[in-house]
């Protein structure tokens, strides 16, 4: 067989495969999406995740408490929220 008839036939079967099965599809449309729970957190649990420092690409591993990760969150998302609120004269 050659090869543009071979590549043919698994575009054919792929999108045979693909449209093979609408009814599942709309079986999912109908049904309701479950909302998603708000995680609880606890502030005084210990948290690590690697941090890679600027200038470096070597990442190193910071633990901090809970609440001390979204005092950092916060303060970024304030200092970008504040940046970009200021350009409006630009």
């Amino acid at each position: 067989m050659p090869i543009h008839q071979a590549i043919i036939l698994s575009a054919a079967l792929s999108a045979a495969l693909c449209f093979s099965h609408p009814i599942a599809a709309a079986d999912a449309a109908d049904k309701p999406v479950a909302e998603a729970k708000p995680i609880k957190k606890n502030p005084n649990k210990r948290v690590c995740r690697k941090v890679k420092p600027t200038g470096s690409h070597i990442p190193t591993r910071v633990c901090l408490k809970q609440r001390d990760w979204d005092k950092i969150q916060r303060a970024a998302q304030e200092t970008i929220r504040d940046s970009t609120s200021n350009r409006v004269g630009s």
